[in-house]
């Protein structure tokens, strides 16, 4: 770990800067997690639908 402590730096100055950008756009970050959250909420629903209707009676539970 501490072999490649430049990539925990690259990843430090990363956050920081991301920081900054959701304490200065809390409304745009909000949207854009919402965004992805109904994204995910969306495929995992068509993905258990399909499920249930092409897998067989075992599988339904």
């Amino acid at each position: 770990m501490f072999k490649k402590w430049w990539v925990i730096l690259i990843q430090g100055i990363l956050m920081f800067i991301l920081g900054i950008f959701i304490f200065n756009n809390p409304v745009e970050v909000l949207a854009g997690i919402s965004l992805w959250f109904g994204i995910i909420i969306l495929l995992t629903v068509i993905t258990g639908v399909f499920g249930c209707i092409f897998g067989g009676k075992d599988g339904r539970d």
